[in-house]
This record gives structure tokens, sequence and C-alpha cells, in this order.
């Protein structure tokens, strides 16, 4: 029975953008055909997920009304009942139907004529078939209201319109509703629209929008920002020093890199060709690195370091030893580059073009089969146009690879940018770099976590982007500059991968595989499928900080890319198959493969495809779905991405959202696998697939304790820490010291158990180029040492006595601070300091004293309450002390009495109505700037309901008063704090608010105290100076008391009565300033210093200069 037009209307309360709203949804565009036992199949949009049959979207009319003379353009939904075949290709294609997308679950989004929509829907294959309404196209946040609240400017949307319609009439329509047009852009394969206009108009502006046929889908645009040497041997052997890759001839050679970024300082030693010059926009293939240079916004240079510390990092190649590796060469140091600048100047935006498809084809047909790409929109994981516009260009240049970063917004979850959130391509999670202080086994703290808002596995990959050194840009195109520089971020991360890229596809292009040597028989041009597989299944599991669990996890995807840990090399054990499948699959298909593993390593299986275009509108963005299955010699069954504790389990179910899936044995037994790839649901076939199998053989070993600049006690106990990869590595390892920088080592033990972690007990030596090693008993080519010294100290420990805490010593007074100290090693002298502000500075008491346990201090001149005072052994730098906690400098003028400025509120006790209530018990006011507030005030305990509050009660420990300005009496907040400081009080009415206490009436007392103001004094020019005009000459004065940071400089060719032209508005206070004498001839010259905080302090030079 053929189920006709939905007759039944449903009456919905819903809360959208903030208010209720009751309205009728009829859902007359949807129909279906007969649904008898329909098991329900949902249709995921970001408008929301649902069974168009049972349980219809709930839209006010706004959002689902098509006027009827745009029925003509006929885009419409339909469902069919299962995984697609070629058949229900077919059968919309015979009625004339165009397919413009797919949307799971089984959904097309297509547009066809009336007259073969009414064939569709009477198809048995065919579930549902609907209006592609306006509701389908609105990003879900544009219509809520906290959308309105994110701050307060004007917006940017992007609006993309099939490629059939229309643009001019959708930007004129915009134009209509108020919109600025900010650009137009005829892409490849949609239209764009970005438009400005004032937030309060966004969700109308985009409503009206909608209701065109013309527009396929609106959002928000993010303007992309930037994603701001040891490292080559973390990710090819990941043992200090061994450059593995390198070593069998992989440096990049024949390859060709694309990026997209700030630009390149192409003069840098690292790029530029003496011969060739400075490269152009037509492609030269003689320049040696550079071979094209496009200006995309901005006609200069490099204007903000990023590029040209990523173009570096790619394949920097010093021009002093060309085509051998130097110190802070890139990964790929034989590839060359094209260079796409969408910088503009030295801000940390970039401005790609509205479709990326323009960028990355120009990449293209420059000969570049890589690019690398360290910037994105921040869309909290978000699948938008701009990852559209990557899927598309890699699914029709499926011999294109791009990589983008993650982006920096981490360690939260939903984190990753867009367009890192492509499905295609590999984005890229910044690990930790291999310095001392810092652990390559930790995800940066930065780095942005997955996974995409679908759930899919995001990131990709990691590798080393925390403390990266690489090129630097000196922003002077002529200067031929040679310096480098540290950045961080997976800006960083991104281009080392796509250096490792450059070097897998040269792997195959010159015929490594499948002997492990280049031979030209065997050269194939590589799938970015493939790239990317090789890539994964290289990457190894972490073991640090921020990763959210083992792999595949959120902090680091796959893991760390370890490429020795696949690529196969001649004379190596272990093994390696690929499979670059282009012809593909189609539902329903399979193909199955046999490995024959040894058992002794590791095995890995790893399938990725590229996968067609997903529309923005979809919530789940899988399109074309295969599914990896593993059978073991033993019979059982292994699904990809069926994981636990870093490693394949039986069960679970085939996975529906990534284009990567796994399976991976840590501990295979031997035999036969049987590998099957199966057509899950091909709506658009057919789909290539690559597919990477490995065995590992490598162990290796990571010290991560103690790794360089580390100070530790002889005779002392340490532990020594390390990771290592568990591939194949032995149960006990041998540890070993070095005291001469690892030139010769002494045995700690040699049957450690292989845990991680041993407490050693250090020898009575001492060395500033110690060192530690760790090897595997078995294997001792698998091993790691400390990356640079550390060192083995004499020991001796020091406590400050006094004063510790709590002091209470008057300025300008003498006080013996006293220390201890204990231990053979302490040396004959000490420095002092102190600290006025908590530690955050220090100044110098005494630059040598003898450490006798006593010295003799006069206060200086400066109140505070956050003193300290610090010992440091001026033979042993590392023994010092310092207070364990603040102590109080206090001011030596005289205490006022508040009384007489202290008004009460009331004759009467209040009574207090809750627990902790606040009562206004009196005011002052403070009308002159000769006082900066009150420096200590009484503390009053909280009480219980119902206690008497009196207006007199007495000053004791335990209470609570707190000082209020700004508010009157019914405004006044309680400040929770001990004491109330007013520096520089303003002039007004201050409040003295009291919490809730117990206790009997009374006698109030409160106590203020003023510290000394700041003075200043002119020393230099102050009269009878000779300046000549356009010399330098240092401004100098003096200051005391409590004074601003900074201050301001004036002069004056008029005496001391001015007018005053200025030098400065902001300089330190610190007491000189360095000033280019102007040309104002005069023998009346002076001076003139401000308190940059109160201008009623300040000093005049005390007599006139001159001026010639």
């Amino acid at each position: 029975m053929r189920r006709g037009k939905i007759a039944q209307c449903l009456s919905v309360l819903l809360a959208l953008t903030g208010s209720a709203l009751l309205f009728t949804n009829c859902l007359k565009h949807g129909e279906s055909s007969d649904n008898t036992n329909d098991p329900g199949i949902m249709i995921h949009l970001r408008a929301g997920s649902f069974d168009p049959l049972k349980e219809p979207l709930p839209f006010p009319e706004e959002l689902t009304h098509i006027r009827e003379s745009d029925r003509e353009k006929n885009y419409y939904l339909a469902q069919f009942r299962g995984p697609i075949k070629n058949s229900d290709r077919t059968l919309i294609e015979a009625h004339q139907g165009q397919i413009l997308s797919y949307i799971p679950d089984f959904c097309y989004l297509l547009r066809i004529p009336e007259q073969g929509l009414e064939h569709l829907k009477k198809s048995p294959r065919v579930r549902w078939v609907g209006e592609f309404i306006p509701a389908y196209k609105i990003s879900p946040p544009i219509l809520k209201d906290n959308f309105l609240q994110k701050n307060n400017r004007r917006l940017k949307l992007t609006v993309q319109v099939f490629k059939s319609e229309s643009l001019e009439q959708v930007a004129r329509r915009a134009l209509t509703l108020g919109a600025r047009i900010v650009e137009t852009t005829s892409g490849v394969y949609d239209d764009y629209l970005r438009l400005e206009l004032e937030q309060s108009r966004a969700k109308a502006l985009a409503v009206a929008l909608a209701k065109e046929p013309s527009v396929a889908w609106i959002e928000e645009y993010v303007e992309p920002a930037l994603h701001n040497d040891s490292a080559r041997w973390v990710v090819q052997s990941y043992q200090q020093g061994q450059t593995n890759l390198w070593s069998k001839g992989l440096t990049g050679s024949g390859q060709i890199i694309g990026i997209s970024d700030t630009g390149v300082d192409a003069d840098m030693c690292f790029f530029y060709d003496s011969e060739q010059g400075l490269p152009g926009e037509t492609v030269n293939l003689a320049q040696r690195k550079i071979i094209a240079y496009h200006n995309w916004t901005d006609p200069d240079w490099d204007g903000h370091d990023h590029g040209t510390h990523i173009a570096g990092t790619i394949l920097g190649d010093d021009l002093a030893n060309p085509s051998q590796p130097d110190s802070y060469d890139g990964i790929a140091y034989n590839a060359r580059l094209i260079v796409q600048d969408i910088g503009y100047g030295s801000g940390n935006s970039v401005y790609p073009p509205a479709d990326l498809n323009l960028l990355f084809q120009q990449a293209y047909d420059d000969g570049a089969r890589i690019h690398s790409n360290s910037w994105g929109h921040s869309v909290n994981g978000w699948y938008d146009t701009s990852a559209q516009q990557v899927d598309q260009f890699i699914w029709n240049h499926p011999d294109f690879l791009i990589l983008f970063s993650a982006g920096n917004n981490g360690p939260a979850i939903f984190t990753i940018n867009s367009p890192a959130t492509a499905k295609n391509c590999i984005s890229v999670a910044a690990s930790e770099n291999a310095h001392p202080g810092y652990n390559p086994e930790n995800i940066a703290g930065f780095s942005s976590h997955g996974p995409a808002e679908d759930g899919r596995i995001k990131p990709t990959v990691s590798a080393p982007g925390d403390y990266l050194i690489s090129a630097d840009n000196d922003a002077d195109p002529e200067s031929f500059n040679c310096g480098v520089r540290t950045m961080s971020g997976t800006s960083m991360a991104t281009p080392l991968v796509a250096g490792l890229s450059a070097l897998v596809r040269q792997y195959f292009t010159e015929g490594f595989y499948p002997t492990g040597s280049a031979t030209p028989s065997d050269q194939f041009i590589p799938s970015s499928a493939l790239i990317k597989a090789v890539l994964i299944n290289s990457a190894v599991n972490m073991t640090g900080d921020y990763l959210d669990g083992p792999i595949p996890s959120p902090g680091q995807g796959w893991g760390r890319i370890l490429l020795g840990h696949t690529l196969y090399f001649a004379g190596e054990s272990g093994g390696l198959k690929v499979v670059d499948d282009t012809d593909g699959l189609f539902t329903g298909e399979t193909r199955n493969y046999t490995y024959s593993a040894s058992g002794n390593f590791p095995l890995k299986i790893t399938l990725v495809w590229t996968d067609y275009p997903a529309m923005p509108s979809a919530s789940i963005t899988l399109v074309n779905d295969l599914d990896l299955k593993v059978i073991t010699p033993d019979n059982i069954t292994y699904r990809g991405n069926t994981f636990a504790n870093g490693q394949s389990i039986t069960g679970g179910t085939g996975d529906r959202r990534n284009v990567e899936e796994q399976v991976l044995f840590l501990t295979p037994e031997a035999g036969d696998y049987s590998i099957i790839v199966e057509g899950y649901n091909i709506p658009e076939g057919p789909q290539p697939f690559a597919l990477v199998i490995s065995e590992i053989d490598t162990c290796s070993y990571r010290i991560t304790s103690p790794n360089g600049a580390e100070n530790w006690d002889a005779n002392s106990t340490h532990e020594i820490t390390w990771t290592k990869n568990d591939f194949n590595c032995s149960a006990t390892v041998r540890l070993d010291y070095s005291t001469d920088s690892g030139v010769h080592w002494t045995k700690i033990t040699d049957s450690a158990p292989n845990n991680g972690v041993y407490s050693w007990d250090l020898p009575n030596t001492t060395t500033s180029q110690a060192r530690v090693r760790v090897m595997d008993s078995v294997m001792p080519s698998s091993n790691d040492e400390s990356n640079s010294n550390f060192i083995i100290s004499p020991s001796c420990v020091y406590t400050i006595l006094s004063p510790n805490g709590a002091e209470r010593w008057s300025e300008v007074t003498l006080h013996n601070i006293l220390w201890s100290k204990t231990g053979s090693s302490c040396g004959a002298s000490i420095k002092l300091e102190y600290t006025s502000n908590g530690g955050a500075t220090w100044t110098t008491i005494s630059e040598s004293s003898d450490n006798t346990g006593s010295f003799l201090w006069t206060l200086p001149n400066s109140p505070t309450e956050q003193a300290r005072v610090k010992l440091t052994d001026l033979t042993y730098p590392n023994y010092s002390d310092q207070s364990n906690a603040n102590f109080i400098i206090a001011y030596s003028g005289t205490d006022l009495s508040c009384a007489s400025a202290l008004t009460l509120l009331s004759d009467v006790p209040y009574q207090g109505t809750n627990a902790g209530g606040d009562y206004k018990v009196g005011k002052y006011n403070c009308t002159t700037r000769d006082e900066s507030g009150p420096e200590k005030v009484f503390k009053i305990s909280t009480g219980a309901v119902g206690d008497i509050i009196a207006r007199e009660i007495s000053a004791k420990p335990g209470l609570d008063v707190f000082i209020l300005n700004s508010c009157s009496p019914d405004a006044c907040a309680v400040f929770g704090l001990d004491s109330a400081t007013l520096q520089n009080a303003a002039v007004g009415t201050y409040y003295i608010v009291v919490d809730g206490f117990e206790g009997t009436e009374e006698e109030f007392t409160l106590q203020l105290s003023y510290p000394q103001l700041c003075q200043y004094t002119i020393l230099s020019p102050n009269g009878s100076e000779q300046w000549k005009a356009g010399t330098r000459h240092k401004i100098k004065w003096a200051k005391s008391g409590i004074c601003s940071a900074n201050v301001k400089l004036k002069y004056s060719i008029s005496g001391a009565s001015g007018p005053w032209k200025k030098i400065t508005d902001a300089t330190p206070s610190d007491g000189s300033f360095v000033w280019t004498v102007p040309d104002s001839k005069t023998q009346r010259a002076r001076i003139k210093i401000i308190d940059a905080d109160n201008s009623n302090l300040f000093d005049i030079s005390d007599h006139n200069f001159t001026i010639r």
C-alpha cells in the first residue's frame, strides 16, 4: 500500500532561541513509500538526527516553508532502505535526477524534475522523499540566542551556493537584507558568498537566504589564524642522533611540496639559490629550493616569520653545505617548494580564498603533490565548507596529500580547527620535542584535541611541535641572512609531517618497495591514501601527558610518527606489504589478502581511503564506508578500530565514522592472517583504498630523567626513568652512568627490571658532565642516553631561620638575618637578596658575605607585606633557601586614629537576618590625595542567625572588616580579605562593611596607617648643564616611598612655568631615561617628571640648563 502525503499535523511546544513557540508542523515537505515493517533508519543532519517516518524534526514554519514559485528548483532528500547499490544510482539517473551529495544514513541530496520524482517515490527501494527545507541549510549556532551574545561586534557569514545556480542573484538578495558583500567566489564545485553584518541581524538574514533554493549552506566565517632540530631523530628512529631514513637515501629528492602561509624569506640561506636569485611566479625547476612564489594577498615577502620557519622545517638546506644534512636542515632537505603567500603584514591571520580548491589547484599545476598548511578556523571540531573543499580536492586529485595543523586550543576535547576536520587530510597534533626539560612522550598542552564533532578520530597523528628550531626571517629580501629561531605550535609539527610525507613518497617513487632497495622497475606513484596509511601505520602509542588515553585517542590520534617502524629496508627483519587499490569497491564487494606473520614482532594492519566530500549540513560526514576485518590463524575475527589499552580486541561492530581503520596485535601468533576489505555502503563508488601491513622489529627506549640540566647531590638517591615502545623489548635493561659527557661509562646495574624506573644511589663524585644510559639486555643496539649533561654536586642544605614569615619589622631599622647549614660541601660565601612582591623580583642585600649564619641588615625604606629574603651559595648556586612565607616591612610613621574620619551610619545596633549577612557600620571620607588609604584593618568573625551587630565592636583576633569604595551603603559587597590596602586611594567615600558575628556588644575601633607617598627628585639635568641639540643624554632621578611603575617625562624651554612638551608618556620609574635633545636652542630648559598614576606627584629641575 502506498502511503500518501502525511495529513496528520503535530502541535509542538519547542524551546527555540530561548523562547517557547507554539506552532503546527504538517510535515508536508516529506513523503514515503510503503513503510510496513520498517526497522527505522535515521538521517543525520547538523539540524538534528531523525527518522523521517517516525520522529521528524519540529521546526517553526519559517524554516520549513518553501514558496510555490521555488518548487520548480526541485531540491530533495531521498532516503533508501539500506546501503546504496549501483542500481539505486541508476534509478535516479533514469528519471533525470542529478545526485548532488550524500547524507548518512542511505540518503541522497538530489535535484530531480517533478515527473521523475513521482516515479522515484514509487520504487520499493526508496524509503522516504522530502524537500530540502531551509532548516537544513543553516548552521544551528546561528539560530541560538547565545550566538548573539558571544561578543559585541559585526560578524561574517559564508553562504554556499549550488554551482548550477546564480551567485549574483543570491548576492543581490543579501544586499537587500542589509549585508555587506565582502567576497564573491566562483568556485570549482560550488560558489561562495562572504557577507558582513551586525550580529543582531544574523538569524533573520540566514533564515531569509536559506529560503532561496540556490543556497546550499550558511555558516559563520571564522577568520583563519596561524597555529603558532632534534625532532629529526624522534620521528625517524627515536634513538638519539640516529637518522636511519636519511642514511638509507630518503631525503626528499624529486619531491615538490606546497605551502600556504605568511610567505618565506627567500634570500635566507636555507632557500636561496645564488645562481638563480630570488624566485618568481613562474615555475623555475632550476631553482634549488623555491621553484615558484605566488602572492595571494601582500606583495611583500614573509612579514611574520611563521612561513619561513615552517618552510625551513620541511626542507630547509643550508647553502653552505647543500644536499647534506646540517644542524637545522629540514626533514626533507633535498625536496623543493611552491610558496603561496596568503599572509598580510605581521598579523596573526591569513587570508586564503573562499574556495580552497583554487589554492590547491595552483600548487598542483606547479607540480606539488604534498601541501602543508599551518593555520585554521576555530570551529569546535565541526566539518564546515573549508573542510568540504579539502575533501573535494583530494577526492578529485587522489595523488595529492594535504596536511593541516590541528590547532592550539587544547587540551580540551572537541577543539580541532577546520580545515583539519576534513576526512581526507592529515591533521597533526604537536608533541613535545626532545630538548632538556621536555618529554617527547607528552602531547603539548596547547595542542587541540579531538574528536571531530561527529566522533571521528582526530587528530590523525602527532609529531614534535613544542620548541622547534628552524629558519628565521629578518624581513629583508636582500640580507642573505642565515639565522635560526625557536617556535612552538601545531604549526611547527605539521611541516615536520609534510617532510616525512615526502620521504614516504620518495620511498615508492624510487622503487624501495618491496625489496628495501631503490629499484627502478619497482617505481610507482603512490596515492595520498597510501602515504597517509604508511604514516598512520608507523605511529607509536605515547605514554606521557595530555593524551586522553592510548591509541587511538583525542590527544595523540593514532600516535607519534616513527617512520622507521614501517618502512622496510634491505637486510632488516620484519616485513612490509602495501596495496594501493585504484579500482575500488562498490557496496557488497570485497578484497581478500593473506599475510604470513612470523609471530616475532607486533603486527599492524592499516586501511585508509579517500572519501567522497560530505555536505556541511550533514552531522555525520562519512559517505563511502569500508570495513576492515582480520582473521587470525586460529580463526578469530578482529574488526578495524575495535581497541582497548592500545591494541585490538575481539567483538565490536563496523566503524561508521572514520576513513582510517586499523588492527594491531602486539603479540601475534605465527601463521597466515586473512585480511578482508569490504564495501559496506558505497553511495559514491567505486571507492579506492590503500592497505599497509607491517611487522615491526625495533625496540626503542627514551631516557626521561635525568635528561639534561638536572642538578643532583652526590650520595643522594634519585630515580632514573625511561620509556619504551614495548615492541619486542627485553624484560631487563642495563643502566650506566658517565662523568665525561658519554666518553666513558660505568655500570650501575646490568639487570634492572624493564618497568621504566630505577632508584639510583648516586656515587660520591662531582661533575658537570654527567649522563645516564639505558640499554636493552638482549638487543644492546636498542638504547638511549641523556640528551645533554646534568650535574652531580657536593651536598649542602640551607635553612632560613629569620625572617621566615609573620615577622613585622619597621623600615630603616637593623635586624639580623639568620640561617643554618648542614652538609660538608657548603661554600665559604653567600649572596643575600630580598623581595617586596612575594618573589616576583629580587633586590640584592649583599653580593658576598661570610657564611657565618648571620648578617646584620638595615631594612630598606620600602614598606610592604610581601617581603622575603633569599640566600644563595656562591660556590654552588643550586644550594639556596628563602623565607617560607612573607613578612612585613612596616611604615615607621605616625598611626592615625580614624575616630574623626569615621561616620556611623546608625545610632542603633543592626539586627542580623541570616548567617553571614553584611552590615554597613560606618564610613569615612578621603578628601585629599595626601593619604593612600588604610593599610591594615581588623577582622570580625561570621556568626549565626539573629546575632546582634553593635556599632562599637572591639578589635580582636578573628574579626573581619572590609573597606570598599564606589558603592552606596545598600550596594556594597564584601571582600574576602584579612586586610585591605588602598594604594593611591581616590577622593571619595569608603564604606566599612562587617560580616555577621557571634558575641555581645563590644567597643569597635579601627586603626589606619598611611604609608609614605612617592617623592621624586630630578638629579640631571638640574641646572648649569649645556647639552647640544641632537645628542643623546640620560635624564636621571631618584625616588622614595610608594611609587608607580611608570613615570611621564616633559621638557620646557621657557623655565619652570612651562609650557611643557612631551618626552614620553610611559617609561619605567627605575631612575633614568635616554633622551635625544630636541633642536630647540634655549638657556631656560628644564625637565619635569610626573608619577604615571598620580599627577600631583612630580618634580622639576631646580635650575635652568642650556640646549645649544
